[in-house]
């Protein structure tokens, strides 16, 4: 039996649209209600991405534990990394900001 999957996208709807040169005109409402309306899945404790600083590559791991979540975030913050994003059920958190602001 296939295994579900945590993020289901909406990719079969997004590719019947009809596509046209005219902009999407969009507010800051608009921004503001896509930011409140993300679901992490409830078997998660939380999301991490980070960008590497020598190869610039953006890495993204999600964690069902958050002691191992924990462990990761300090090996990123030992290792320098840049641009770290930590997503929970309740908010988006970047500690590198907290740590500009605490300096």
């Amino acid at each position: 039996m296939a295994k579900r999957d945590p993020y289901p996208n909406r990719i079969r709807e997004v590719m019947r649209w009809e596509a046209t040169e005219e902009i999407t005109p969009f507010d800051i409402d608009d921004g503001l209600h896509a930011a409140i309306s993300w679901d992490l899945p409830h078997q998660y404790a939380c999301i991490v991405r980070h960008q590497d600083p020598v190869t610039e590559k953006i890495t993204e791991k999600s964690y069902r534990n958050a002691k191992a979540a924990h462990k990761y975030l300090m090996k990123l913050w030992l290792s320098d990394a840049q641009d770290v994003v930590v997503l929970t059920d309740q908010a988006i958190h970047s500690p590198s900001t907290l740590l500009d602001d605490i300096q």
